[in-house]
């Protein structure tokens, strides 16, 4: 398959007083193997210098850049689904790193299932030492479809910043009622 006819990803960066983690977050997504990649970055009123750090970076990674004033992560979402342009979505928050192979993996899972709305993966806890806490999930490798039981009797554990969605399932779910505050 050809760059050009590979499936545009957007990777959705909620920022918020991470001026300290923004930047390596940013280099593991920049690093990733896969094109094409847009990489859009929503500052939710940070107050630490984030936002104009990022303004500092757009040019160095290649970010779009929305500020805004706060309005919360479900906000942030709703808007990241709106702005997206790529065929496939990735949440990711601004004091996270992608391991390498994320992004191709993801996308290949999807393109091999093409009625799964999202492919989920692992995520590592480490201290802000890089000391590992663990994992969130005991891995085995394998690929399982889940179906809403497992999603919603909680038989199985997903998420949400080591996911990524079909923008078309996103869109159709509509928007997240965003009295739902984190």
């Amino acid at each position: 398959m050809t760059e050009t006819a590979r499936p545009l990803v957007t990777v959705v960066v909620a920022s918020y007083n991470h001026r300290n983690y923004i930047e390596k977050t940013l280099q593991s997504l920049i690093s990733q193997d896969y094109r094409p990649l847009e990489l859009l970055v929503i500052d939710d009123g940070s107050t630490d210098g984030s936002g104009e750090l990022l303004e500092s970076l757009q040019d160095k990674y290649g970010v779009r850049l929305i500020r805004r004033e706060n309005g919360g992560l479900v906000s942030v979402i709703n808007m990241g689904i709106r702005e997206a342009r790529g065929d496939f979505v990735a949440f990711h928050a601004s004091d996270d790193e992608s391991l390498p192979g994320r992004i191709v993996g993801q996308v290949s899972v999807l393109g091999r299932h093409p009625r799964a709305a999202f492919v989920s993966g692992n995520v590592a806890f480490v201290t802000e030492k890089g000391r590992s806490r663990g994992t969130l999930l005991k891995v085995t490798g394998e690929e399982r479809e889940l179906g809403f039981d497992d999603l919603f009797l909680h038989r199985a554990q997903v998420s949400s910043v080591a996911s990524m969605y079909r923008a078309s399932a996103l869109r159709e779910m509509g928007k997240i009622d965003e009295s739902y505050r984190s």
